[in-house]
C-alpha cells in the first residue's frame, strides 16, 4: 500500500521554501505527497482525511481550530494541531516552557503599550505579539514612555533583553535530531539569514529537545541566546523554514514517513 503524506499550508510556498525539498524527498521514497492550501472558508480538503499523516504548517489559529477535524477523524497530524497552537500562542508557549523548568527570560504580558512601558521601567526589552511565528511581530526597544511603540496591536509579551554575543542559536529539531545555526537577529541579508552552521553542544541539544517535548512538538525551531547566566530560550516555532540546515528537507521527509508507517501498522493484539 502506498503511503500518503498530506501537507496543509496557511500560505503558498515561495521559491526558497523548504517545501519543495520535502515533497521531492517524500516522493523519492515511493510515497504519495499532496499539498493543499487552507481554503478561505477553513474547510479541510476531503483528500486529507485519507492521508496517513498530515503536516501542518503556517496555519492561523482559526485554521488550526479547523484542523482538529482531521485528528477527530483519526488522522495523525505532525505537528499536532494543539502543539502548533501552543507554539503560535506565545503566552501558552512561555507557560509550558516555564512549567517544565526550562530557562526563559524574565517575561510579563501587557494589555496596552502604556502598561508595557510602565512595567519595563525603561529597561531594554524585546516586545512580541502574543500570536506570532517565525519572527513576525517582534520589536526590540528600550521600552520607555509611549515612544517607539510597535506596529502590531496588544496584548504584548515583553521579555528582558539578555546581553549576549549578538547571535541567536537556532536549534532545529526533527524527531530526536537537533541541528544548529548561528544567526544574527534581525538578519540584514540573505547570507545572514542563512547563518553559520554549528554542531550544538550536548547542553543545547538537551535543551532543544526538552523545549520541544514541553510543547509536544516533533518538528520545530528553538531560539536560544547565551547570556552571562547561561542559555535562555527566547522563542519556539512549529515547523519553521530550516534555512541553512543541510538536508533538512530529507530529514523532515524521513520523519513524516516514519510517522506514517507507524500509523499504518495494525495494532498488536
Amino acid at each position: 500500500m502506498t503511503i500518503h503524506v498530506g501537507f496543509l499550508l496557511g500560505r503558498a510556498s515561495g521559491p526558497t521554501s523548504i517545501m519543495a525539498d520535502i515533497l521531492e524527498a517524500v516522493r523519492a521514497q515511493g510515497a504519495e505527497a499532496t499539498l493543499h492550501l487552507m481554503p478561505g472558508d477553513l474547510s479541510i480538503p476531503t483528500e486529507l482525511f485519507g492521508a496517513d499523516v498530515v503536516a501542518l504548517r503556517g496555519l492561523s489559529l482559526a485554521a488550526l481550530e479547523a484542523a482538529f477535524a482531521l485528528e477527530r477523524a483519526g488522522v495523525r497530524c505532525c505537528n499536532t494541531a494543539s502543539s502548533t497552537m501552543a507554539a503560535r500562542d506565545k503566552r501558552a508557549a512561555h507557560g509550558a516552557l516555564s512549567s517544565a523548568g526550562l530557562p526563559v527570560p524574565q517575561t510579563f504580558f501587557a494589555e496596552s503599550w502604556q502598561e508595557a512601558a510602565e512595567r519595563a521601567g525603561g529597561r531594554a526589552a524585546v516586545v512580541k505579539a502574543v500570536d506570532g511565528s517565525r519572527g513576525s511581530g517582534v520589536f526590540m526597544t528600550a521600552v520607555h514612555g509611549a515612544q517607539g511603540r510597535p506596529s502590531f496591536p496588544p496584548p504584548y509579551l515583553v521579555q528582558e533583553r539578555i546581553d549576549h554575543d549578538g547571535f541567536d542559536r537556532k536549534l532545529y529539531v526533527v524527531g530526536d535530531g537537533v541541528a544548529g545555526i548561528l544567526r544574527r537577529w534581525p538578519p540584514t541579508s540573505l547570507r545572514e539569514k542563512l547563518g553559520i552552521r554549528f554542531d550544538p553542544a550536548l547542553h543545547l541539544r538537551t535543551l532543544a529537545l526538552a523545549a520541544a517535548q514541553a510543547l509536544g512538538l516533533e518538528v520545530c525551531g528553538v531560539d536560544v541566546v547565551e547570556g552571562a547566566s547561561g542559555p535562555a530560550i527566547v522563542d519556539i516555532n512549529a515547523f519553521p523554514g530550516f534555512k541553512g540546515v543541510p538536508r533538512a528537507g530529507a530529514s523532515i521527509a524521513d520523519h513524516l514517513l516514519w510517522v506514517a508507517q507507524r500509523e499504518a501498522q495494525p495494532c498488536a493484539s
